[in-house]
């Protein structure tokens, strides 16, 4: 009785850790208008890479800047391990994005998704999408 126990335990702890360190995939993002141009950044992400994708729409037209990098997570930081960057151009609408190497620490809280880095008292947040 006593292994059956420790074993189940075992098991219920494995399976509480899987659950929160996927928390973080899934899509995220937030919107944006800037002198009558709509930005719609989404940030994809699964357990190796992440997926940044930007629609851009204004001037009666819409374009879409993506990259996808590596990437790689713990329970309360996510690793970016390499940097891109794409670029689309429609008449005078200029769609872009990049995303670089970089250590961010972050934390779920709702439907939020918080970023920071160690030593700076500012964040980017994203909605789950």
């Amino acid at each position: 009785m006593k292994t059956i126990l420790i074993v189940l335990m075992t098991f219920v702890s494995f399976g509480y850790a899987n659950a929160q360190s996927t928390a973080i995939e899934g899509n995220w993002g937030y919107h944006q208008e800037i002198n009558g141009i709509k930005f719609d950044m989404t940030f994809s992400i699964s357990k190796n890479s992440v997926t940044v994708t930007n629609v851009c729409t204004g001037f009666g037209t819409s374009a879409t800047a993506q990259v996808v990098v590596t990437s790689n997570y713990t329970e309360n930081m996510l690793f970016i391990l390499e940097s891109k960057q794409d670029e689309k151009s429609i008449g005078p609408l200029n769609c872009n994005v990049s995303a670089h190497q970089d250590v961010m620490n972050y934390s779920i809280q709702g439907s939020q998704l918080i970023f920071t880095h160690t030593g700076s008292p500012e964040s980017f947040v994203l909605i789950r999408k």
